[in-house]
């Protein structure tokens, strides 16, 4: 299964990330290279099902993990929806239905390699999926 980013184009972040995973390739074998796949984060149609799968594994072993953990806090959204407010235990499932509904508010870039996942903020730690 490939590994997979997802990503704004226009996020320096993001860019950066993209790049890193263009430079791991380089020069390397066709067997040793990277299988991956690379997804516009506001362009694809969020479930609970998948925000609940990344989370699990951003932080495995957590159970029902606190999705500000992936949520772009800083974003006006989040304190016009009034999710600044809610309990991320007790409201997760309104925190997961905002990030569906605006997905804006999903952090970026998120890199997944099989059964882990980082919030590749800075970029570089994509590299900690890769060793």
């Amino acid at each position: 299964m490939p590994a997979t980013l997802y990503q704004n184009p226009l996020c320096n972040k993001c860019c950066t990330a993209k790049a890193m995973l263009l430079k791991y390739n380089e020069g390397r074998p066709d067997e040793a290279k990277l299988d991956y796949q690379v997804f516009e984060y506001l362009h694809v149609s969020w479930t609970r099902e998948m925000l609940e799968d990344i989370l699990a594994k951003i932080v495995p072993g957590e159970k029902n993990p606190s999705p500000l953990v992936m949520m772009r806090k800083i974003e006006s959204e989040f304190t016009d929806l009034g999710l600044d407010k809610l309990d991320p235990v007790a409201d997760r499932l309104r925190l997961l239905d905002a990030m569906i509904a605006h997905p804006i508010l999903i952090e970026r870039p998120i890199f997944i390699v099989d059964d882990k996942a980082v919030v590749a903020r800075p970029a570089d730690r994509i590299f900690e999926l890769l060793q």
